[in-house]
């Protein structure tokens, strides 16, 4: 099985900021998101289990059932 596949992404915007997470299936997540009016576009590669606990939480409300169970266990849920 091919370890870097692509999972899924969820968004999880901040008023008109951007928070995108696209999960792979080793556990790697490319975090796409702004920080403020003057530093958008920003993109950090961090594993799913560094991901802040109240992302973490509104990623699973927004995520379809199907994804659910392998995304908590890449969180470490």
């Amino acid at each position: 099985m091919d370890d870097n596949k692509e999972i899924c992404t969820i968004s999880i915007p901040n008023g008109m900021f951007d928070n995108d997470y696209t999960f792979y299936e080793n556990g790697k997540v490319k975090h796409y998101f702004d920080r403020n009016n003057f530093n958008f576009d920003n993109t950090h590669w961090i594993n799913a289990k560094e991901i802040k606990q109240s992302d973490k939480i509104r990623i699973l409300e927004k995520c379809n059932d199907t994804l659910k169970d392998k995304l908590k266990d890449l969180m470490g849920l």
